[in-house]
């Protein structure tokens, strides 16, 4: 039995547009996704994963149940090779818990734990309800079943503010047994003994409390914790015969992880002191006989004790990063030697040699952040992608259906800006900013990544918004930067960096946007984050300000007419809105009633057939489509379930695919099928 303390936040990364990115087609790539309607693809991967369950009968059915921070609940049938969503009726999909029957094969329940309460199904997720009758209002931060749940059918909630919630009748009605000696009721979690219904813990921040009654009363149990200022319980984990051993680990924010072998009345340090949070554990099925456990870090990786936590060793062979926060052992763990692992920022990870060997997997999981994606030169045959989340960089060869890692020796995974080079895969070239460390670039594929900030200013290191190869790149090796201190230029392929602020007055540039004639013109333009459009035409050496009409200088996204050579048409999206110019930048006019527009891009026939789509930022953000060169708009609502765009840019085989992919910040990464 597991608990733990919620993990709260969601970090929205900056826009980067994949620009530039134009496709020779070879031949119709097959179109994605559903015609008319949103359809969430299967990666890349990245997000928070709350919880991972193993079937009780995972031998038998294969099946791993996988809860989110902001996408809900996902189910794998084999083996968490590839996962389906679950959210029919689950109407808020921060799910902070899920517990599932010890006999869900028979009754199909599973019980999810959010902010807005409980919810529940009886049909192994395929639809949720409320199940919140006498709940306290309140986030729901755990949720945990009795062993016996098929017979007495006891489920415990916790209730950040007001303690412990009890059901006997399968989570029909809830109240509250009681509270005496609980003098902290921001609980956290809540846990079942494994063998006796009546034994349950609750934990807060600083304190664990145990109660022998069903939670009618409450002792303390906190003797050899620590309790500093600076203490935090984050998950408590009870051993699977915690009867008869009273074994149970705590891991803690800053110092390590405790042992009780006596139900709690007391507490020792079990080490692991100098790998930051312990923020997951999970033991063998068998631990009674093997002493077998497991714990994850967020510094140190996945640890293995065989002697019931008194040792611990690292087990991170093929593991990507040393972040981890949830783990999980199958229960047939004595025969297949199976258990998962997840990553703080949304990997999950199989061993099937008790922690030996780790592989990654989780196709289908969409709760990442999207941060860019770019298409490969031959997108209509080979059906390459490489999209960019708060997990890293990973490259798809299947059209988004399966995602392979390309982060190497990033030093973090916090990526803003990301570009792909107009002649991926040819030439392997991705580059990527990171806050704090700077410009990288990789040749091999994200194989291996080198540092790229000669000449870059501390400012863009600690600001970067956005890096764009030119669309002549294979040629003539420019890339612009831009974000604190203005605009930068690179004509090595992003080796060497000059600041060309010249002309630019406000040096805060968040978007480019090149001409798809820029080897002949030379013309390209920068947005800036409070000083409108600036216009080069010497291959941004020196700019001049081009922002006549422009009533909100906040500019996040420039999108240039493939035929700009005949029409001149540029369409911007600033926080006031969709600004549209057909004199080549002189002048603007405002083309939408709503405001705070994060994203713009053209279909690559724009100049024939005026197909347009546009983001409103989140919280309450939108998807716009224009079919008459962007004078209107109209939303594009059908299926799509996220509040949070991000991103918006179009298959450079949209005539032949009329895909169109939108990232969002919280519910991964979405495609359409249509014209607006």
């Amino acid at each position: 039995m597991n608990f733990r303390r919620t993990r709260a936040g969601r970090t929205v990364f900056g826009l980067t547009l994949a620009v530039g990115l134009l496709a020779a087609l070879v031949m119709p790539a097959q179109a994605l996704g559903t015609a008319g309607q949103w359809v969430p693809m299967g990666g890349p991967p990245g997000g928070t994963i709350t919880s991972i369950v193993p079937s009780p009968i995972y031998f038998v059915d294969s099946t791993v149940f996988v809860s989110t921070s902001s996408a809900g609940v996902f189910r794998s049938s084999d083996g968490a090779a590839t996962f389906t969503r679950l959210d029919t009726g689950l109407t808020n999909l921060t799910v902070n818990e899920i517990a599932v029957s010890p006999t869900v094969w028979l009754d199909g329940t599973i019980f999810a734990a959010t902010p807005s309460g409980v919810f529940k199904t009886v049909d192994g997720g395929l639809s949720w309800s409320a199940a919140n009758t006498g709940l306290a209002s309140g986030s729901v931060t755990g949720v945990a079943m009795s062993a016996t749940f098929d017979s007495d059918g006891t489920v415990y909630a916790a209730v950040d503010g007001s303690g412990i919630y009890r059901s006997l009748d399968g989570g029909q009605n809830w109240s509250r047994p009681g509270f005496d000696g609980m003098d902290d009721l921001a609980v956290t979690g809540v846990a079942v003994s494994p063998e006796t219904p009546s034994e349950v813990f609750a934990l807060t921040k600083t304190k664990v409390f145990r109660s022998v009654d069903s939670g009618s009363s409450w002792s303390t149990r906190t003797s050899g914790l620590p309790s500093d200022s600076d203490a935090e319980f984050v998950f408590l984990n009870l051993a699977p015969e915690f009867g008869n051993s009273g074994i149970a680990v705590l891991g803690t924010a800053a110092n390590g992880i405790y042992r009780t072998t006596d139900s709690g009345s007391t507490w020792t340090s079990a080490g692991i002191t100098d790998s930051g949070r312990i923020q997951g554990a999970a033991y063998s099925p068998n631990f009674g006989r093997d002493s077998s456990l497991f714990a994850a870090s967020e510094t140190g990786g996945i640890f293995m004790s065989s002697d019931r936590g008194g040792t611990w060793t690292a087990v991170n062979s093929g593991l990507v990063g040393s972040n981890f926060g949830e783990l999980a052992v199958s229960h047939d763990f004595v025969s297949d030697q199976t258990l998962f692992g997840a990553s703080n920022n949304g990997l999950l990870f199989k061993s099937t040699d008790a922690g030996a060997g780790w592989a990654e997997l989780g196709s289908g999981i969409s709760s990442a952040s999207i941060s860019g994606l770019g298409f490969s030169s031959g997108y209509s045959g080979d059906s390459t992608l490489v999209g960019a989340t708060q997990s890293g960089v990973f490259r798809s060869t299947d059209g988004g259906s399966t995602w392979t890692a390309m982060t190497a020796n990033l030093p973090n995974t916090n990526i803003v800006a990301f570009a792909a080079s107009p002649a991926y895969p040819a030439d392997g070239t991705v580059l990527v900013m990171l806050p704090d460390n700077g410009i990288f670039r990789t040749f091999s594929d994200g194989g291996w990544w080198e540092t790229q900030n000669s000449g870059v200013t501390d400012i863009l290191r600690v600001n970067p918004r956005v890096i764009v190869p030119s669309p002549n790149y294979a040629n003539d090796f420019l890339v612009l930067a831009g974000g604190g201190s203005g605009a930068f230029r690179s004509i090595d392929g992003g080796a060497t960096w000059t600041q060309v602020n010249s002309g630019i007055t406000y040096t805060d540039v968040s978007a480019y946007g090149f001409s798809p004639a820029f080897p002949a013109d030379g013309t390209l333009f920068a947005g800036t984050a409070g000083g409108g459009v600036f216009r080069s035409t010497n291959g941004g050496e020196s700019w001049t300000a081009a922002s006549a009409g422009i009533t909100n200088g906040v500019v996040n996204s420039i999108a240039v007419s493939p035929s700009f050579a005949s029409d001149g048409t540029l369409l911007i999206a600033t926080a006031g809105g969709i600004f549209r110019s057909t004199d080549r930048g002189a002048t603007w006019a405002a083309s939408s009633d709503a405001s705070n527009f994060v994203g713009v891009a053209l279909s690559p026939s724009f100049g024939s057939d005026g197909i347009a789509f546009a983001i409103t930022a989140g919280p309450g953000g939108k998807v716009f489509g224009s079919s008459d060169g962007g004078r209107t708009w109209a939303e594009l609502a059908t299926g799509f379930e996220s509040d949070m765009p991000i991103m918006v840019v179009v298959s450079p085989n949209y005539q032949n695919d009329r895909n169109v992919f939108v990232g969002t910040s919280d519910f991964g990464l979405w495609v359409y099928q249509g014209t607006p």
